[in-house]
């Protein structure tokens, strides 16, 4: 960018960010989006065309929402900001409360709990005239189209690995202590490994902070290997020279407080989750080593280390039984799988679930997701609210009518890859700190998204590509780990001990019944079911259901001056 606006090296090193964006403004105009890479949101006040230029980048850690009423725009980083301005009277819009009510589901793109207050897409920017009149244009779209060929995997690989070192080289540019949320994950991992080579040159550490069970004792060791993460970190640890780093088992969990906290007054996803304690409790600590800057590889899933779970099924239903063989030979040399493990698991297991999706879908979702509500009456479940006047799949997280994997990681990526760099923005924030993360670059992203599907996972190799980019890089234990690590596997455990949960469930049961009754009921039966009459102990996956009802009811009592209608009706889930 300094290039282009003619800047040299020295005058470059002493122009901030936000100089950048108006020198590129007054060159192009609103086009200057085009232009600007890296994780920001901006707003942009033209005094000559008396006009408003709000915009944000198109899949980076940032945040900006805004509202007009009465011939007036406010806008901010922070929803609740807005929420506070006493001379608007903001209403809930419980279509999008009754959707964080359900596992899974976020709000629609672009609204937030309250109605009228809308934040901006990723790649998106609006112009606003002196009139109050908003035009939206979305600058970025994700390619759908394969553009990448190359004739080797080498080839791939180093181009990925440009990009890739490129992400991270252009986030460390700071004199402030920086640190990483460290998994044993390849995306983390990657980003620690080029993180540290940058900061070696300069003679700098890396602070890296890895979480693990507290109660790892009490977790069978069959599960050792997929929850804890802190041997594989070890062994990357002792390749480097600069990474200081620091293992977090967070003994003194207190849930209440996580609820009593500002986080469950967030009008844009005020939700408790399993997750909660160990990113909280990682800022805390970082916070207190004053770190500045806090690097992770957390949107990795969901932009560029996609496994394509269904790569077979696309290779099956377009007859390209060819790959087919040729999959099933690498998969039994490489695994050492039986010849029924690899056909039940990478070919059986895939088909099938690509035929569910279109017979069972539905009534699954009823199942699963919406009789977990507190919110809705049970009786309405049988009815057919669910589908009227609404396409199924805007709706229902995970419901795809098979359109093949890379439709499949496009609507994944646009599901929750906003939503994702908005929360990391907000909670790195409450503690002063910077988060970022170089696998949401979009450089990175356009490149994944323009190679083939059986280029990234060749011959059913989980991440063949990424893998072979990482050779001679990381630990052949590491680069080669198949498991998916379970982060918070001990939730259950600590639940089990933390006797805040008392004070939680007696708060409850004084709710007036007027105002929270069907709540009231709702939560307690699931309470009861979750630490009464669970013969096989506490399960994990409903306390995480729990935990964000109770999230939601917190949200309601702390933000009591909005209208909230908790009234059961139909009309919320159409």
């Amino acid at each position: 960018l300094g290039d282009k606006l003619g800047l040299i090296q020295s005058e470059l090193e002493l122009t901030p960010d936000s100089r950048l964006v108006m020198l590129a403004y007054q060159k192009w105009k609103d086009q200057c989006v085009h232009h600007i890479e890296g994780d920001c949101a901006f707003a942009l006040f033209d005094n000559l065309s008396n006009s408003l230029l709000l915009a944000k980048d198109r899949t980076g850690y940032s945040a900006l929402f805004y509202t007009v009423y009465q011939g007036a725009i406010y806008f901010s980083s922070d929803v609740n900001v807005i929420g506070a301005i006493e001379s608007i009277p903001f209403e809930v819009d419980m279509v999008q409360f009754y959707r964080l009510s359900l596992p899974s589901i976020l709000v629609e793109k672009g609204k937030t709990l309250l109605k009228d207050v809308y934040h901006l897409n990723g790649g998106t920017y609006i112009l606003c005239n002196a009139d109050i009149e908003i035009i939206v244009s979305h600058y970025w779209q994700k390619t759908k189209e394969i553009k990448i060929r190359y004739n080797d995997d080498q080839d791939y690989a180093e181009h990925m690995q440009s990009i890739f070192a490129q992400a991270v080289k252009t986030r460390l540019r700071t004199e402030e202590k920086t640190g990483i949320f460290l998994s044993s994950g390849l995306d983390s991992m990657a980003v620690a490994y080029f993180s540290s080579a940058e900061f070696g040159a300069k003679n700098k550490k890396l602070y890296s902070f890895t979480s693990y069970p507290y109660y790892l004792s009490k977790i069978d060791e069959k599960y050792h290997k997929v929850v804890n993460e802190v041997p594989l970190v070890e062994k990357f640890v002792a390749q480097t020279l600069n990474v200081e780093p620091e293992y977090l088992n967070f003994p003194d969990v207190n849930m209440k407080d996580y609820i009593d906290s500002d986080l469950t007054k967030d009008l844009y996803y005020p939700i408790i989750s399993s997750n909660t304690f160990w990113i909280q409790g990682i800022l805390k600590v970082s916070k207190g080593k004053k770190i500045k800057r806090m690097l992770s590889g957390q949107i990795g899933n969901m932009t560029i280390s996609f496994n394509s779970p269904f790569i077979q099924a696309d290779n099956f239903f377009l007859f390209k039984f060819k790959s087919l063989i040729d999959a099933f030979r690498v998969l039994k040399t490489k695994r050492g799988l039986s010849n029924y493990k690899v056909v039940r698991n990478y070919f059986i297991s895939p088909i099938y679930l690509v035929f569910k999706s279109f017979f069972n879908s539905k009534k699954a979702f009823k199942k699963k997701h919406l009789s977990t509500s507190m919110l809705i009456n049970k009786e309405q479940l049988k009815g057919k609210a669910i589908t009227r006047n609404r396409k199924v799949e805007e709706f229902i997280p995970g419901y795809y009518f098979f359109r093949g994997s890379k439709k499949l990681q496009i609507d994944q990526l646009d599901r929750y890859v906003d939503f994702a760099g908005m929360k990391w923005y907000r909670d790195s924030h409450e503690y002063q700190i910077e988060g970022i993360d170089p696998t949401s670059d979009s450089r990175l992203i356009d490149f994944v998204l323009s190679v083939p599907s059986n280029q990234f996972n060749k011959q059913s190799q989980s991440k063949f590509l990424y893998q072979n980019m990482m050779i001679n890089k990381l630990n052949e234990e590491i680069r080669n780990n198949r498991n998916s690590m379970i982060q918070s596997f001990d939730f259950n455990h600590r639940i089990s001990s933390d006797q805040s949960i008392f004070e939680i469930l007696s708060f409850i049961q004084r709710l007036d019944e007027t105002a929270f009754g069907n709540i009231k009921k709702g939560l307690l039966a699931q309470c009861d079911d979750i630490f009464i009459s669970q013969s096989k102990g506490i399960e994990r996956q409903h306390l995480i259901v729990l935990f964000r009802n109770i999230s939601l009811l917190a949200c309601v009592i702390k933000n009591n001056k909005y209208k909230f209608t908790l009234q059961q009706s139909k009309k919320y889930l159409i």
